[in-house]
């Protein structure tokens, strides 16, 4: 037996210390697993709307606001999922380290899997459809939303710089007109839709993007159909 052994065993003897059972590290360990998949699945939900606003951004029309293409992008960079992509990614590595093993895995493997854990799950979700759920359902429901992401609803309430979005409350084919409800509930009519073919997908109840003039008050005249 060893000097140190020794003294570890008088030390126990002394202080009466007491081994925790073995089912507390078998939670410990459950507790930290559910983080840690938790973490994961945070970290892709917030890959698949950083996906979604990028890549559904509408980049081109920074000239309808009076902004260069440099400080639109710097407006328009979702910094807060980024953000939060990293701090979800950084959580499950903290939570790996605590699981019972772990150090049979090199950290760089660790963080590697992290990342590429959520990338895919992220672009599953991307493709899903839930990153653009998750950015239209927070949009509508936090009020400060839009401070911390950019908001649609901001860039497309711009009517005087030929930009108009909102809800089709009607729709007419024949005369090629609609109607639009735009952000701060005012209706708009629409002029000129029967030139563009793709408005024909587009039905009431539906949220779209309009590029045009204004030409009276409460009156558009349309250039380009976006979707929402």
């Amino acid at each position: 037996m060893t000097i140190t052994t020794e003294k570890i065993l008088r030390k126990i003897k002394k202080e009466n210390i007491i081994p925790s059972p073995r089912w507390m590290f078998v939670v410990r360990d459950g507790i930290f697993w559910c983080m840690f998949i938790i973490s994961l699945l945070l970290g892709a939900l917030s890959f698949a709307v950083l996906a979604d606003l990028l890549l559904n951004h509408d980049w081109d029309i920074y000239f309808h606001l009076n902004k260069s293409f440099m400080q639109y992008v710097l407006l328009s960079i979702p910094y807060v999922w980024i953000i939060s992509l990293l701090l979800f990614a950084w959580f499950a590595c903290y939570d790996f380290v605590h699981i019972k093993g772990w150090y049979r895995c090199k950290v760089y493997v660790v963080v590697s899997i992290s990342i590429i854990a959520s990338l895919v799950m992220g672009i599953f979700f991307y493709y899903s459809g839930v990153g653009r759920q998750i950015d239209q359902i927070l949009s509508d429901r936090i009020p400060f939303y839009h401070f911390v992401s950019l908001d649609k609803n901001w860039i497309w309430c711009n009517p005087h710089s030929g930009l108009l979005g909102g809800e089709i409350i009607d729709i007419k084919f024949d005369n090629g007109k609609m109607i639009v409800k735009d952000c701060h509930g005012n209706e708009w009519l629409i002029k000129k839709i029967m030139i563009h073919p793709n408005i024909f997908k587009i039905r009431a109840g539906e949220k779209i993007k309009i590029i045009g003039k204004e030409l009276n008050v409460g009156e558009f005249e349309a250039v380009e159909f976006r979707s929402w």
